[in-house]
C-alpha cells in the first residue's frame, strides 16, 4: 500500500515562516537573526516597497509583532501583488482560488499565478504547471504544464524536481522512465527536500532500478521524518513493523505511525494504527472500538478504501461489541471495492458467496484475481496484495485451488516481514504434514 507521494497541488510561499509567531504588539521583530523595527517596515510599505508590503501582510495575518488582523493583512497582500511582488501574486492566487479574500475570486486566481510565474517565481511556476496538468480553471494542456514545471526545475526549485520525478515515475503525462524519476528524486533529496528523500527511500526499499538497500532507505526516510514529513514518518513505521534495516519492533512502528497520523490522516499509518488495535499488536490490548475509530479517520481515497475492508471484516466476523452482520459488512466491502482496493474486491466477492449470490461473487473474484496478478509485480513489496491472492488460491475463490501457489505467496509475504503471512504459511505447512 506504499505510494509515491506527489507534491501538493498548490505550494504556498515560504515567507510566512520567516519568524516565530509573536502575538503581542511590540516595537520590533526578529528576521533571520536581526531585529527590525516594525515602524520602519510600515514606513517602507506605505512608501510603496512591495517586499515590505508582503512582510506587513504576513505580520498582520499571523499576529507577528502586531495585533492579528487578517483583513488588514489581506489588503497589504493585494497591494504587494499589485506593486509587482511575485511571491505576493502567488499567495494571492492561492487565496483567491480558495475564495478567502472578499475582493478576489477564483476566476482571478489563474491570472495572478501566471503573472507571478512570468516574473520568475519558481513556486508559481510549479503551481501553474500543476494547473495546466490538472485542467483546473483552465483548459488542460500537459505540454504547457511540463514547460512550467521544467522552468521551475531550471530555477533549482527542489519541490519541482520531485514533481518532475513523480511524473516520470507514474508515466501519465510523459513516458514512464523510472531511471529519470530516480535521478530527479536524488537531486531533490540531495537538496534536502523531504518528499524527494521519502520517494527515493521507497525506490531503495523496493529495489526498483537500484539495488535494494534497506540501510539507504532507512537513512532517507529518517531525514524525511526529521523534517516532519508525514510520509517519511509513516515509512519509518513500515521499516520497524516489517524489520527492514532495523530490528522488527511493532512498538517502535506504532510510535512512528502516531507521529505520522498527528500530521495528516492521508497516510496508511491510519490503517496500521487501527490494525494494531484490532489485533492487539505493539503492546496494545485488543480494542475494536478504538480500531473502528482509526479506520474511519482517513479522508484519503486509497487509505479509506483499505480501512473499509477492515471494517467489513469486523462486521462480518462480529468482533468486540459489534454484532455479526453480513449486510453491513457488504456495505463496507463495496465502499472499499469502489475506492479501488483490490483486497476489498476480494472480500466483496467472498461476502456475496456467503449470501449464495454466485454471479456477483464470480464478478468480483474475477476483478480481484486479475488485479492481484497485475499489481503484485509492480508493487514488489506490498504484502497485503500477496495475502489477498494467497487467500484466493488457498480457498479456490474465483480460481482453481492451488495450495502450493498459496504457500509460495504466504512465504513471500512472510519473508518481507508480514507476521500474519508467516502464521498462515505455518498453518498450511501443518495441514499438509497431517
Amino acid at each position: 500500500m506504499s505510494k509515491i507521494l506527489y507534491v501538493l497541488f498548490f505550494v504556498f510561499t515560504g515567507v510566512i515562516c520567516i519568524a516565530p509567531l509573536q502575538t503581542k504588539a511590540q516595537s520590533s521583530i526578529t528576521l533571520f537573526g536581526h531585529s527590525v523595527s516594525i515602524s520602519a517596515i510600515k514606513k517602507k510599505a506605505e512608501d510603496g516597497d512591495a517586499t515590505a508590503m508582503l512582510l506587513l501582510s504576513v505580520m498582520y495575518v499571523r499576529g507577528m509583532g502586531v495585533a492579528k488582523d487578517t483583513a488588514t493583512g489581506f489588503k497589504w497582500l493585494e497591494k504587494s501583488a499589485k506593486a509587482g511582488n511575485a511571491m505576493a501574486m502567488n499567495d494571492l492566487a492561492i487565496l483567491s482560488k480558495q475564495n478567502k479574500i472578499p475582493t478576489q475570486d477564483s476566476t482571478k486566481s489563474f491570472i495572478w499565478m501566471l503573472n507571478a510565474a512570468e516574473l520568475g517565481n519558481p513556486v508559481a511556476m510549479l503551481n501553474l504547471g500543476y494547473s495546466y496538468l490538472k485542467g483546473k480553471d483552465i483548459l488542460r494542456d500537459s505540454l504547457e504544464g511540463l514547460r512550467w514545471i521544467n522552468a521551475a526545475v531550471k530555477k533549482g526549485f527542489a519541490p519541482a524536481m520531485v514533481a518532475l520525478g513523480a511524473l516520470y515515475d507514474n508515466g501519465k503525462d510523459i513516458p514512464k522512465d523510472t531511471s529519470l524519476a530516480i535521478y530527479w528524486y536524488t537531486k531533490a533529496a540531495d537538496a534536502g527536500e523531504s518528499n524527494g528523500q521519502n520517494n527515493l527511500g521507497l525506490k531503495y526499499r523496493k529495489g526498483r532500478f537500484v539495488t535494494r538497500d534497506y540501510a539507504k532507505a532507512l537513512a532517507l526516510f529518517k531525514k524525511s521524518a526529521d523534517a516532519g514529513n508525514p510520509f517519511g514518518l509513516y515509512n519509518m513505521g513500515v521499516m520497524y513493523q516489517f524489520g527492514k534495516g532495523v530490528q522488527q519492533d511493532d512498538a517502535a512502528a506504532l510510535k512512528w505511525y502516531l507521529k505520522a497520523a498527528a500530521k495528516t490522516s492521508k497516510t496508511v499509518a491510519i490503517y496500521y494504527i487501527g490494525y494494531f488495535y484490532e489485533y492487539g499488536k505493539a503492546g496494545l490490548d485488543v480494542n475494536i472500538d478504538e480500531a473502528i475509530k482509526w479506520y474511519k479517520k482517513s479522508d484519503a481515497k486509497d487509505v479509506s478504501a483499505a480501512c473499509m475492508y477492515r471494517l467489513g471484516n469486523i462486521y462480518e466476523q462480529g468482533k468486540g461489541n459489534i454484532k455479526a452482520d453480513i449486510k453491513e459488512a457488504i456495505k463496507y466491502y463495496q465502499a472499499s471495492a469502489d475506492g479501488g482496493n483490490i483486497t476489498g474486491m476480494y472480500y466483496l466477492g467472498h461476502a456475496f458467496e456467503v449470501q449464495q449470490k454466485k454471479e456477483e461473487a464470480d464478478t468480483w473474484y474475477k476483478k480481484a484475481l486479475e488485479l492481484f496478478k497485475t499489481e503484485i509485480p509492480k508493487a514488489i513489496d506490498d504484502t497485503e496484495l500477496m495475502m489477498g491472492l494467497a487467500l484466493m488460491y488457498e480457498n479456490g475463490n474465483g480460481t482453481e485451488k492451488n495450495i502450493p501457489q498459496a504457500m509460495a505467496l504466504y512465504q513471500q509475504a512472510a519473508d518481507l516481514g508480514n507476521e500474519d503471512a508467516a502464521l498462515k504459511a505455518k498453518e498450511l505447512t501443518g495441514k499438509n504434514n497431517q
